[in-house]
């Protein structure tokens, strides 16, 4: 579905550069959720971005499906765009719009009908959960529903690929969640190829089927989910698997007098991974 090949990515001042991506290559198959995990500046967002081409790269190609992206004319591109939505950390809802009109704005411009467009606004907004909010405005929702609409808006088009940057960052643990499981909804009743960039280790351990990990503009590990953060290769990897598991207070524990007075008489102290 999505194959970059050898991509490479620098960002050009007068005084300096910066290598933002660096030889790249990965493969998403079609109806997967995928994650991009990495702190900030190690190049996901770049990458993402030169996914649907609004990031030009400076070599390499990005194939989405039979079509190079990297050799599309602008109408082309355009054309190529409406099956490649986004969703963003911070919405980019307008704020003197209703909830209605948020949705419908990209359908006002495919040509259909009025009746048709509220049809499918309706249907949006009752697959995300949000069949009452029709005239509320953006400054009247919670975070979380606040997302359910710009994912709406996002399917407005149905596309065949969904790119999710940092769209939980802004979201408290409980709408996040909620967030992804409606995503993961989504991905099954739409097959619906879903690409997360995130830098939170609990979003790839909730949703994603696989995973890259970035660093330094580079991939040093990639795979299936559960492989790569059970047993990570490289540094930043095992930094993310650690914060997964809370190695660091699993140690504090190990260090206390109580466990040591347990050891001394004798006791066994073990510890067990498993996935839920």
């Amino acid at each position: 579905m999505i194959k970059i090949e050898g991509v490479s990515k620098t960002y050009r001042t007068k005084t300096s550069e910066v290598k933002a991506l660096k030889d790249i290559n990965l493969e998403i198959a079609k109806g997967e959720i995928f994650g991009v995990i990495g702190q900030s500046g190690s190049g996901k967002s770049t990458l993402i971005r030169c996914i649907n081409q609004l990031e030009k790269v400076d070599s390499g190609r990005v194939l989405v499906g039979d079509s190079d992206m990297t050799k599309l004319s602008e109408s082309e591109l355009r054309k190529k765009r409406r099956k490649i939505s986004m969703i963003f950390q911070h919405f980019n809802l307008l704020k003197n719009f209703t909830v209605y009109q948020n949705v419908a704005m990209p359908l006002s411009y495919s040509g259909k009908g009025r009746k048709e467009v509220e049809k499918n606004v309706r249907n949006l907004l009752e697959l995300v959960g949000l069949s009452d909010k029709l005239k509320s405005y953006p400054s009247q929702l919670s975070g979380g529903q606040k997302q359910r609409v710009a994912i709406a808006r996002a399917l407005a088009n149905e596309p065949n690929i969904l790119l999710s940057d940092e769209a939980t960052s802004a979201l408290d643990p409980e709408t996040t969640h909620s967030i992804l499981a409606l995503l993961q909804e989504l991905n099954r009743k739409l097959n619906l190829t879903v690409v997360i960039i995130t830098h939170q280790m609990s979003v790839v351990k909730d949703i994603c089927d696989r995973v890259a990990v970035f660093s330094a503009g580079e991939v040093v590990e990639q795979g299936p989910t559960l492989e790569v953060f059970t047993n990570p290769a490289h540094p930043v990897t095992r930094q993310f698997s650690d914060s997964l598991f809370q190695l660091d207070r699993i140690q504090d524990i190990l260090s206390s007098a109580q466990i040591r007075d347990i050891v001394a008489s004798g006791g066994i102290i073990a510890r067990l991974l498993f996935n839920p």
